[in-house]
């Protein structure tokens, strides 16, 4: 009975669609007359515009939700063209077939609008999102791709092909809790995913940033100096799980919301991150802002190369606290952690430091910079004899062994 209900899962398919849905698939004559639209015809490089926002409009409703179909906009496999923003609300899920499944925004003046809105309980997957660029630029300056402004939504199986901006979860005027990201990938090129405005937990597990697109001199050196994989702001309780990123600026930031001003005032509080590994990137964690408390990494690992600052862990604000455990970095020019800023609370426990100071002056494995802050280093070690030049510098405490044959 075992072997056969593992057989069964193993055969089940991995997005199945409840029975009882209302289904319409976008390019179906029969299915798009129901609900009183024209369909959609993909690959023709027209735009698509009319026959989804009529079909989102049948499902979603335009007023209360009471008065909605909710059900699934079924996006078959082609590209499909956009020149303006979808409204995705009130239970409607759009749901592709694959990565074959392409939502492509046309090269217009988007004025920074996203591109597909989510209310509350929405569900996007098995979808691949585009929008022109050229890879030996500039590019073009578009919104986020997915922009979340409800709660109970799931983004599940979604490729961010060569957007400028990925998913923004919260934002400016509006608070959101309860959203799950699950397999994210593609190559972003500013920003990968923004969390600001989170009022309860927002999980992100299996993120995947790579160049899918194109490795071109210029894609290579805009992610390198500006690109950040993933942004936290003010941000309750955040679970973010298995996430891979390679030659970015930026793997995770800590920063302080972007709106004080509309009351949007706070820090990230109690993240939860595990195994982070940050490939050939800039700064691995970065906490910018002021405030971040009781945060919590397990499972880092970390290589150095690009033109800025190349740091596996940087605490440069103010009273932010975090704990990193089980870290693996190398190819260090400087430090592996350094402390600036005020009042930090810092500690590390489980590195393995491979190499550091590779620029050649004089910066410990671990160093304190700043004002009042706390440093507390233990269970670490690092090669040696190497390149290092130092251990700890103004650490509370520093429990870090060297060895010829770490």
């Amino acid at each position: 009975m075992k072997n056969l209900f593992m057989a069964l899962m193993i055969a089940a398919p991995i997005h199945a669609i409840a029975a009882d849905l209302r289904r319409i698939d976008v390019t179906d004559a029969a299915d798009m007359a129901v609900a009183g639209c024209v369909p959609a015809t993909p690959n023709d490089m027209a735009s698509d515009q009319d026959a989804f926002v009529c079909a989102l409009k049948f499902l979603g409703g335009t007023g209360s939700c009471s008065e909605a179909h909710p059900g699934v906009l079924h996006v078959p496999s082609g590209v499909f063209d956009f020149v303006d923003s979808l409204n995705v609300r009130c239970g409607v899920q759009v749901v592709g077939n694959g990565f074959t499944s392409v939502l492509n925004q046309m090269k217009v003046d988007w004025k920074d609008k996203p591109f597909v809105i989510l209310d509350t309980n929405t569900i996007l997957r098995d979808l691949k999102m585009d929008q022109f660029q050229d890879e030996n630029g500039p590019f073009v300056q578009n919104g986020f791709s997915v922009q979340c402004q409800g709660t109970d939504i799931l983004i599940e199986h979604l490729m961010l092909f060569k957007t400028f901006r990925g998913i923004a979860i919260g934002g400016q005027g509006f608070g959101v809790g309860r959203i799950t990201l699950r397999d994210i990938s593609g190559q972003p090129l500013l920003v990968g995913i923004a969390m600001d405005n989170i009022l309860d937990v927002v999980r992100v597990d299996q993120v995947h940033f790579w160049p899918f697109w194109s490795s071109a001199a210029f894609v290579d050196k805009f992610t390198q100096t500006q690109g950040v994989a993933l942004r936290t702001q003010r941000n309750d309780n955040p679970m973010l799980t298995n996430i891979f990123i390679l030659r970015y600026s930026v793997g995770i930031l800590f920063a302080t919301s972007a709106w004080p001003d509309l009351g949007v005032s706070g820090f990230t509080s109690k993240a939860k991150i595990s195994h982070l590994d940050c490939d050939f990137c800039g700064v691995g964690i970065w906490m910018s802002g002021d405030d971040a408390t009781d945060n919590v990494v397990a499972g880092f690992s970390y290589l150095a190369a690009g033109p800025g600052q190349l740091l596996p862990l940087f605490v440069s604000g103010q009273r932010n606290k975090i704990s990193v455990s089980e870290a693996s970095v190398d190819q260090l020019p400087t430090n592996a952690v350094r402390i600036g800023g005020k009042d930090n609370f810092v500690r590390v426990s489980e590195w393995y430091v491979r190499r550091w100071n590779l620029a050649g002056g004089t910066a410990p494995a671990f160093g304190d910079f700043g004002t009042g802050n706390k440093l507390w280093v233990k269970d670490s070690y690092g090669r040696w004899p190497g390149t290092g030049f130092g251990t700890c510098a103004g650490a509370q405490s520093c429990d870090f062994a060297l060895g010829q044959n770490f």
